[in-house]
């Protein structure tokens, strides 16, 4: 009997599955599982694999030393096809004031030296875990295990104390430079401010975040200028040297992406992400007033390199409808996106904002700084040059100000190769009509009823919803709705006339009651029907 049969029987049940059935259950398993399995015993040590594809990269001292050792492993390094890098930044200087109500509570721990701030956070955060689902185990554990006060903002000054010496002396830029050389079969980049989730609930478990004690409780940062609800701002501002800190980690991904590329002609890389899982942030706009900045260059080398086939956008607006949307209109966006001729997958989000900035814009004394009257609408064929990509699979356009005919224009102006297509949380313009009669124009005048059903494109439509208390990431997906009006009987799931920005407080995006499935961006396993409209006051 060899050694690997005794460790096959010191397996127990498991490792008496026939190799395909076990190939599957140690597909579902995290890398932090088949790391306490590869413990077990000599067979599961020689039969499991770690799954080494997606690596992540920060300003975080253990993010880095992840990074750097996976660089330098002969085996590993070749199974690395996605790079994430996380650029949520710590705060350790909030400009905050609480009233005094928000000390109502006093009972929450040790706080010697915890600034008033950091208490704040973290009851909020505490409250948030209470009110999560009984299935988060792993969060309601954190809540009977919490560190105190002082022990958290202990943990949170360390982790910031860290982020300041490693931007200082580019770290994670000259790990980043290090490690693209060393990953042959790398094609996928992306930039997140979105890693961190929600409390006990990460995005993203990068090594950092995976390395926090239990019962930590700290700021969810995002790095990112983040806008609330029907808010304006924070303002997109100038592109300069102060402004671009704020991306600081985008834009030095996409320069040594870029430089890489033009130096390796023959990279694999085919995809480039910037992934705000549904927060109302992204790259500032204004990166596209000036033709002539770096970032515009170097993403326009990323697009143009041979064999890039996806996209996905997201941009902060911040204050443009003030501005008349100069960066939208200066045509630089849409000649940057024409460089990527074999794109078979493109997204675009913004952070728009609608019905303040239509009340002002119809009253008769709105203008705008120079003296002329904002024209809130943007022809979507003068930023997205669609007739050039034949090879489109998926085109996603999220929160953005539309006319209906517009975006009809443009679907049916879309390659036969579409597959899928997303149309969430769109704005329409006063008396352009709305998402009921988008949809019943797509059904009626785009000709995928027709089609055979595997050639019918998949249809995503999310709106917004009301009094929600999830960071920023609830939703009402109302997809299953619309195909079934679109390829089947179903009815139109949207009220006609619906999303009248006459009235400021009635959001576009209701529903009626019955419709859509309510969803969580940083929660995969949250779904609720949409019993009441009333029904997200509790999340």
């Amino acid at each position: 009997m060899t050694a690997n049969d005794k460790g096959q029987g010191s397996s127990g049940l498991l490792g008496c599955l026939p190799a395909e059935l076990l190939n599957q259950v140690l597909c579902e398993l995290h890398n932090i599982d088949l790391k306490s399995l590869r413990q077990t015993c000599t067979y599961f040590k020689d039969a499991t694999h770690l799954r080494l594809n997606r690596l992540f990269l920060s300003p975080n001292l253990r993010d880095i030393e992840v990074f750097r050792d996976v660089a330098d492993h002969e085996t590993f390094r070749l199974q690395v096809t996605e790079i994430i890098y996380d650029d949520a930044r710590f705060d350790a200087a909030h400009e905050m004031e609480w009233t005094s109500w928000y000390n109502e509570e006093k009972d929450i721990g040790e706080i010697t030296g915890v600034p008033e701030w950091y208490r704040h956070v973290y009851r909020e955060n505490r409250e948030d875990i209470r009110r999560y689902s009984p299935h988060h185990t792993q969060a309601k554990e954190a809540l009977e295990h919490l560190l105190s006060p002082a022990e958290a903002f202990k943990h949170f000054k360390r982790l910031w104390q860290e982020q300041q010496e490693t931007i200082a002396t580019n770290r994670d830029a000259d790990a980043l430079k290090y490690g693209i050389l060393r990953f042959p079969n790398l094609r996928r980049v992306v930039v997140s401010p979105a890693a961190h989730g929600k409390p006990s609930l990460p995005w993203y478990l990068t090594p950092t975040i995976r390395s926090l004690p239990r019962g930590l409780l700290y700021p969810i940062e995002r790095g990112w200028p983040l806008t609330e609800n029907h808010s304006r701002f924070p303002e997109a501002r100038d592109w300069d040297r102060s402004e671009k800190d704020k991306w600081r980690g985008y834009c030095l991904v996409s320069r040594i992406v870029a430089q890489h590329l033009r130096e390796n002609p023959e990279s694999k890389l085919a995809e480039l992400a910037v992934d705000t899982n549904q927060l109302r942030t992204g790259i500032s706009c204004r990166i596209f007033d000036d033709a002539e900045n770096s970032e515009i260059k170097d993403l326009k080398t990323i697009l143009s390199h041979p064999g890039f086939a996806s996209l996905d956008l997201s941009l902060h607006c911040g204050n443009q409808c003030e501005m008349n949307w100069c960066s939208f209109r200066s045509n630089h966006l849409r000649n940057t996106l024409a460089m990527a001729r074999d794109i078979q997958h493109f997204s675009l989000f913004t952070n728009v904002v609608y019905v303040d900035d239509f009340d002002e814009s119809d009253s008769d004394d709105y203008h705008d700084p120079d003296g002329e009257e904002v024209d809130h609408f943007i022809p979507l064929q003068s930023i997205l040059p669609v007739n050039n990509w034949h090879q489109l699979r998926h085109f996603g356009f999220c929160r953005f100000i539309v006319k209906k005919d517009n975006v009809i224009n443009v679907l049916e102006n879309l390659p036969p190769t579409l597959k899928s297509v997303e149309l969430s949380f769109l704005i329409f313009m006063p008396d352009s009509s709305d998402y009921h009669s988008l949809v019943q124009d797509m059904r009626q005048k785009l000709g995928w009823r027709e089609r055979d059903a595997e050639s019918q494109p998949k249809i995503v439509v999310r709106v917004d919803v009301r009094f929600s208390r999830v960071h920023g990431a609830a939703m009402m997906d109302v997809s299953r709705e619309v195909t079934r009006f679109m390829y089947q009987d179903g009815e139109n799931p949207f009220d006609e006339d619906e999303g009248s920005v006459e009235d400021p407080y009635i959001p576009q995006s209701d529903t009626p009651e019955g419709n859509g499935r309510l969803l969580d961006a940083f929660d995969p396993s949250f779904e609720e029907p949409n019993a009441s409209r009333l029904a997200t006051q509790g999340r």
